[in-house]
């Protein structure tokens, strides 16, 4: 996996903290879309841990989206596997890589899961076939994936010191409420809603510093929650960073 560690120039920093960055795009897209937020954290004194897992960023299958995308998740399901199980792995390798490093806190190292995908609107009419106006309309697909590695990850290592989530998936029983669907079949698990959905697993991670915002149902739309006065995800992430340097 090709995996780009960014740390920061500080000389007092001999074990930094660490934060593992997730997304579809890859690490490519992570520093086009949030390279400001890499940037920041790099002046705090954090190093930041950017992967490529298995089907992103340059070692996607393909650069296409849609269906065409979807072939390595096909292929995982026709060999009695899933992506997400897949990438797991991906994802915990390198979160062990990370905290054996000599120059790593491993007990100050975080787990960031981001999506760079467009939203779609709370009143948009997904039933286009009955249309008076001219259209189609755009249709936004959602990339929860980063989000939901973040928190899967962090049920099976426990030295996960925190984890912030932006644009995962509120809930997989949403992707069956409606006959319209705006998920990828990358992040789905065969099976998941007879042991849990995602209630369940932010649940268990019990104690463990949790930032959430921007979930989406499986239509790609907003969550209607409360987010009044939740702080700006890179500024939690350094404060968490920091917080044990006390």
């Amino acid at each position: 996996m090709p995996v780009l560690l960014l740390k920061p120039t500080h000389s007092a920093n001999a074990h930094a903290p660490a934060i593992l960055a997730l997304a579809e795009g890859g690490k490519q897209q992570f520093l086009d879309e949030r390279g400001e937020d890499v940037i920041t954290l790099l002046r705090n004194g954090i190093a930041v841990c950017l992967p490529d897992l298995r089907g992103t960023g340059e070692i996607a299958a393909t650069k296409a989206r849609g269906p065409g995308a979807m072939g390595p998740a096909a292929t995982e399901f026709m060999l009695g596997s899933t992506l997400p199980g897949a990438r797991l792995k991906d994802a915990r390798t390198i979160f062990r890589y990370l905290a054996a490093r000599p120059d790593i806190d491993p007990t100050r190292i975080l787990i960031w899961g981001d999506s760079i995908a467009e939203v779609n609107a709370g009143d948009f009419s997904f039933d286009q076939s009955d249309m008076q106006e001219p259209g189609p309309f755009v249709q936004h697909q959602a990339e929860p994936m980063g989000a939901l590695l973040a928190l899967l990850t962090g049920l099976y290592e426990d030295r996960v010191m925190a984890i912030a989530g932006r644009g995962g998936l509120l809930s997989f029983i949403s992707l069956i409420e409606d006959r319209f669907c705006h998920v990828p079949q990358d992040v789905i698990v065969p099976g998941i809603l007879e042991v849990a959905d995602m209630d369940d697993i932010v649940a268990a991670q019990k104690t463990r510093p949790l930032l959430l915002e921007r979930f989406v149902d499986g239509r790609n739309r907003i969550a209607r929650r409360d987010t009044a006065g939740q702080p700006a995800l890179v500024s939690w992430l350094v404060n968490q960073c920091l917080r044990k340097r006390e």
